[in-house]
């Protein structure tokens, strides 16, 4: 809605990080400490701790000047059903995927003595232990909305769905624990629910299970008190485009070119899970957004191909991803329309005739271009839409001085494009940093300086193809997500790049697919039932934004249907549980993930 509060610009806290800058709100941060301290207090006292049924109660315990919780319950699933009878919990490349869920009691606080208000609140930690093999080099912790599941119960397909990521930790190789510090996630006593994941080309991790033991997973909490917490304003949740949910029939949407012959199958998360919604800057409260830009580089009808996307793949678009260049004015009235049937834009504009140099410098036949945009805008769209500035620009910087293409003219070309929007009064840019993420372009050493900065950038996109014939690219969906390469052995993979250089933003595949091959024509499927089984071990990816064509640049093709398998599996992918996000805001109050 026009003007809503959560697009205002002003509300955003810049941090003390020269060139950094996030939303997260330190000042709220420490509130959150000061409520879970503020639930133990200095009462360090036995307190029975609610778990399965016929479990003894778990106390808590003091050691020096933190305050411990034990676990109340621990599991760990599997994409092939597997266990382990030693009781270890898993994480990563193991059994197909594996996640690890952990559950957590905050004990109210005892009445005497009263908190000292002038108490510090100290971090709030989780501890895990290695249960002897050497840990890898990223593990993340994940909070987890739901906080009603039984270990006895976890299953990969009924497994709860996970919220925000809370913190990477990347531990020593000889490390024997890693330490999650979980301060802004906990907010005075209650459940709390986590996930430890592993990118499944890291390896695996196993860490000691809920044995008793004073290795088993706990809580570390300060022993001093805090100030009670003060009352946060609350965010007014995001406006989307009005429309049923995901999995709905296109009943009264888009023309059809033939009627589908079944009504498209509605899915929903596992029973008692709580729904996924959208929140802040179009981050969903769990699970991730799915999309699609259909039949690209045919100059076919955009309604057209979007109809006969959704009834070919059997379910309607969170996310629908177009491309303009030049001058031209957008959202077009077509994209309008299709956004007010229940589903999110992601418009990519690619400026001709400037260079980045030019449009930075305020050249005025561009600024007189964007002045023009920024009043189209306003007049026509004020929903929230995803927007990005010339994606994929590795491939066109050309480092000479005076190219006009440098990387600093990138950045500065991206930064001055956003800020003369917003000046002219557009507040509903969600703007996306979209790059190609090939090797040899992201192992340059100005790959790093193309970011524009964070006030700018509200998320992080790359863009990655599979390829179905065996060696460069071809794999699973965690080799398309974080591909590495021989020629190049120091760069870490994509997302694990990311994971450092940005940690405070959500991720997208801005573009994926699938080229079909006919020497090898049932990798599509696998790679396909691989996005099932991996998705979980990616908790930053919020949304996947599939690039379908049947003939790209080099005559590839990456239509779902291109075979029988290979579309049975794309329909079974979007019905999975983890891709049916609601697009209505989050209940007031409800600030989304501005990042992680």
């Amino acid at each position: 809605m026009e003007g809503a509060a959560v697009m205002t610009r002003a509300d955003r806290i810049v941090t003390s990080a020269p060139g950094r800058h996030s939303r997260r709100d330190p000042a709220r941060a420490g509130r959150l400490a000061g409520a879970a301290v503020a639930a133990v207090g200095c009462a360090l006292v036995v307190v029975g701790l609610g778990g399965p049924p016929g479990s003894p109660p778990r106390p808590t315990s003091q050691q020096g000047d933190e305050v411990r919780v034990p676990v109340r319950a621990a599991g760990w699933v599997a994409a092939d059903g597997a266990d382990d009878p030693d009781g270890r919990l898993w994480a990563g490349d193991r059994s197909g995927g594996a996640v690890t869920y952990l559950l957590f009691d905050l004990p109210e606080p005892e009445p005497e003595p009263e908190p000292d208000a002038g108490g510090q609140a100290g971090p709030v930690r989780l501890q895990l232990t290695s249960a002897g093999d050497p840990l890898p080099e990223l593990v993340e912790l994940v909070a987890v909305p739901d906080t009603s599941w039984q270990p006895e119960q976890l299953s990969w397909q009924d497994a709860p769905m996970l919220g925000r990521v809370v913190q990477a930790v990347r531990p020593a190789a000889d490390e024997p624990r890693v330490v999650f510090d979980i301060t802004g996630a906990v907010a005075g006593p209650g459940a709390y629910a986590f996930a430890v994941t592993v990118p499944p080309d890291r390896g695996a991790a196993g860490f000691v299970g809920a044995d008793g033991s004073s290795d088993q997973p706990t809580l570390r909490l300060p022993q001093e008190p805090a100030p009670a917490p003060s009352s946060a304003p609350s965010t007014v949740p995001s406006t989307v485009p009005t429309g049923g949910p995901t999995g709905e029939p296109l009943a009264e949407s888009l023309p059809m070119p033939s009627d589908p012959a079944t009504a498209y199958p509605a899915t929903s998360p596992p029973a008692g899970s709580p729904e996924c919604v959208l929140g802040e800057l179009l981050v969903p409260s769990c699970g991730v957004l799915w999309g699609a830009a259909p039949s690209g580089h045919t100059g076919a009808p955009r309604t057209e191909s979007l109809a006969e996307f959704e009834t070919t793949t059997g379910r309607r678009q969170d996310i629908y991803h177009a491309y303009h260049r030049g001058r031209t004015m957008f959202p077009t009235p077509e994209e309008a329309a299709i956004a007010a049937q229940g589903r999110l834009l992601f418009l990519n504009w690619k400026p001709q005739r400037w260079s980045w140099a030019q449009i930075a410098s305020g050249y005025p036949a561009v600024d007189t271009y964007l002045d023009r945009l920024a009043a189209h805008i306003k007049a026509t769209f004020p929903e929230p839409f995803f927007f990005t500035v010339h994606h994929e620009p590795e491939n066109d910087v050309r480092p000479w001085p005076g190219s006009g293409a440098q990387v600093a003219d990138y950045a500065a070309m991206f930064r001055y494009v956003v800020e003369r929007l917003r000046a002219n009064g557009v507040d509903n840019l969600v703007t996306v940093m979209s790059y190609m993420a090939y090797v040899p372009w992201n192992t340059r050493p100005w790959f790093p300086d193309l970011y524009p900065g964070d006030d700018v950038v509200d998320w992080i996109a790359w863009d990655s193809y599979a390829y179905s014939d065996p060696g460069y690219g071809h794999g699973d969906f965690g080799e398309l997500m974080n591909r590495r390469s021989s020629t190049h052995p120091d760069w870490p993979g994509f997302y694990t790049w990311a994971t450092e250089q940005f940690p405070d933003k959500p991720f997208m595949l801005g573009e994926w697919g699938v080229w079909h091959s006919p020497r090898n024509p049932g990798h599509m499927a696998q790679l396909y039932d691989s996005v099932a089984r991996q998705t979980p071990l990616f908790p930053r990816m919020k949304a996947l934004v599939y690039f379908d064509t049947p003939s790209d640049q080099r005559a590839r093709d990456s239509r779902p249907e291109r075979t029988e398998d290979g579309l049975a599996a794309y329909q079974r992918l979007g019905a999975a549980p983890y891709f049916q996000v609601r697009l209505a805001p989050g209940p007031p109050g409800y600030a989304g993930d501005a990042g992680r």
